[in-house]
């Protein structure tokens, strides 16, 4: 079980603001206004927020599916790694059929769309409820997915900090280390630390092979 049927603990993470603040409105009138724990705009941030020692960790999170940078079937599998005390849910815009499998593979409880927020609230008062995964058979409660996933490999855009993936995407543009320092307002040599870091955590020998696999990575 998550949470309490009467108060779950709600987090969101989708990159349109209009939608973002729609949604937490619409929740917040539904569950109550100390019901959001955070909201993010990117996949980083959120697993930053999520797993924030000194925050209170929410209860279920909505991901949405098409995230920028790191994606969010990324965001959904990398928190199931970590823990099976957080329900996750998928939302789109597009077509439930475009993301149901990869919401499942990637350890989400359900998938929803995002102009349907009463289905969502019933999804998450199933959730809060005890009944730990949606209706569908696609889809696995969080325990099951994160014994399934929890000793697999861990995606490159799970890896690295959010400053270390904001580099590679400079560097995957073709930047210098100079031309990212001047960007970031950063030391040059803060720059090839941040970059030898990444190399060292994702496995690549040089700074052109590391930004060829995060841009790999996020184009999964």
């Amino acid at each position: 079980m998550v949470g309490t049927a009467l108060s779950p603990k709600l987090s969101i993470v989708d990159n349109d603001n209009l939608v973002l603040q729609c949604m937490c409105e619409y929740l917040e009138r539904r569950y109550g206004p100390h019901s959001m724990v955070w909201t993010a705009i990117d996949g980083r941030n959120a697993l930053d927020l999520c797993f924030d020692g000194s925050r209170e960790r929410p209860d279920i999170v909505l991901i949405d599916m098409s995230l920028e940078g790191i994606s969010g079937a990324t965001v959904g599998r990398e928190i199931r790694r970590r823990s099976f005390e957080i329900a996750t849910i998928g939302i789109t815009s597009f077509s439930l059929a475009r993301y149901t499998g990869l919401a499942a593979q990637n350890g989400m409880q359900a998938l929803c769309s995002k102009s349907d927020l009463e289905g969502l609230c019933d999804i998450i008062d199933s959730l809060t409820s005890g009944t730990d995964s949606w209706h569908s058979p696609e889809f696995q409660s969080a325990w099951d997915a994160h014994i399934r996933v929890r000793d697999e490999p861990v995606s490159v855009a799970a890896l690295l900090s959010r400053r270390e993936a904001e580099i590679l995407n400079l560097v995957a543009l073709g930047l210098s280390n100079s031309e990212i320092a001047r960007n970031l307002c950063i030391s040059e040599s803060t720059v090839k630390t941040h970059i030898e870091n990444a190399c060292g955590k994702i496995g690549a020998v040089n700074r052109t092979r590391a930004a060829v696999l995060w841009t790999q990575a996020v184009s999964e």
